[in-house]
C-alpha cells in the first residue's frame, strides 16, 4: 500500500505547484474567449491570456487583437476577449 500511496502523493504534489494554465472558453476562427485564474497576477493574466490568444489565432493565419475582459470575483476568474484579425 505504502508503494503505491508514495508516487501518488508525489504526482499531486507537482500538480500544485504548477500555474494555473489559461483556458480557451470559445473560438469561432474571427474571436476567442480565454479565462485566466485570478489567483495570478494581473500581469501574469494578461501575458497569460495574450500568448494563448495569439497560438491559437495562429493556426488559422491571423494576428490576436485585445477586445475587452470581464471579471468573475465568484468564480476567482478573468475572461479576455480577443479577435482574431
Amino acid at each position: 500500500m505504502k508503494q503505491v500511496l508514495l508516487p501518488l502523493a508525489a504526482g499531486l504534489a507537482l500538480t500544485a505547484c504548477s500555474p494555473p494554465q489559461p483556458k480557451v472558453t470559445s473560438f469561432n476562427g474571427h474571436s476567442i474567449s480565454v479565462v485566466t485564474s485570478q489567483t495570478l497576477t494581473e500581469k501574469q493574466q494578461s501575458k497569460q491570456a495574450w500568448e494563448e490568444a495569439a497560438r491559437v489565432c495562429g493556426r488559422v493565419g491571423k494576428t490576436a487583437e485585445y477586445a475587452s475582459q470581464t471579471a468573475d470575483q465568484r468564480a476567482r476568474e478573468t475572461r479576455r476577449f480577443f479577435l482574431c484579425l
